[in-house]
């Protein structure tokens, strides 16, 4: 998979504050700096262009960037202060980052679906992988070892996430669950074999690559993706899938499985758009 070698680029704004989330954020945003070997970058957008909430902008970046250089003083930190979206501010500096993580929004787990959300807008639209640290963001269940979920629909369009996932199961030495959901048939015939068939071929050059990840293949009988992938990774370090996928996935009445999950999903979700 194509990857830019640039910072680890962690967004923050007023939501992630008041959610609690921005520390988990930046200490993800952290390791995966750390293991890339490259910068970790802080991004603080505002809204109003006012002295008052620039200053308050300013000191609640430069706290953070100072708190993050204490915590971690091998990494280069730096702090970016962005008037206006923050989610168009997050998508332009994705062009040149290894990686954009960021906060789900604190109003999906309270007032439900809401349309504009920041964290759906870049993860539907970054050039680099997005990773949504929900809010609050559930423990996994401690086990002998850590769990990556991939979600894989058989499209060209999962690639690059099934190579994301394996990166990221051998960096956290994480088991690898890949996941793909089909509608249930009334009929007795149904297409299990032919998905698991898929899982196994679309993982196979991966697991060649990565012998030591272990690699377990499941086909969902659901008509609701969202929810499929959401039990698998009830006790997973992470979720990764597509941002655009196909088949029984384009079916999802409330859009793609990226955008449910990143409304929804209670463990970190990775959204990885495919370069090809």
């Amino acid at each position: 998979m194509t990857r830019h070698e640039g910072p680890i680029v962690v967004g923050i704004d007023g939501t992630a504050l008041i959610a609690g989330s921005v520390t988990a954020a930046i200490e993800l945003g952290a390791a995966e700096a750390e293991r890339r070997h490259v910068d970790l970058h802080l991004v603080h957008s505002y809204a109003a262009d006012t002295t008052t909430a620039v200053t308050t902008a300013r000191q609640t970046l430069d706290q953070l960037v100072d708190r993050t250089v204490a915590a971690y003083p091998d990494l280069d930190v730096t702090g970016d202060l962005r008037l206006g979206s923050a989610a168009n501010a997050l998508v332009a500096i994705s062009a040149t980052a290894s990686i954009v993580v960021m906060c789900a929004d604190a109003r999906v787990h309270y007032g439900g679906l809401q349309a504009g959300l920041v964290s759906v807008q870049v993860a539907g639209h970054s050039l680099a992988p997005v990773i949504v640290v929900p809010a609050p963001r559930a423990r996994p269940a401690t086990g002998d070892r850590a769990l990556v979920v991939v979600g894989i629909d058989g499209s060209p369009a999962c690639a690059d996430a099934i190579a994301f996932a394996f990166e990221e199961a051998a960096a956290r030495d994480a088991v690898l669950h890949a996941v793909s959901a089909w509608n249930r048939p009334s009929q007795q015939d149904s297409p299990q074999r032919a998905v698991e068939e898929m899982l196994c071929h679309a993982t196979d050059i991966w697991a060649r690559k990565y012998p030591d990840v272990a690699v377990v293949c499941t086909a969902v009988g659901s008509t609701n993706p969202v929810q499929a992938l959401g039990d698998a990774a009830a006790n997973a370090d992470l979720i990764v899938v597509g941002a655009r996928g196909a088949g029984g996935f384009d079916a999802l009445e409330l859009g793609s499985v990226s955008d449910g999950l990143v409304r929804f999903a209670r463990t970190n979700i990775a959204v990885v758009r495919n370069a090809g």
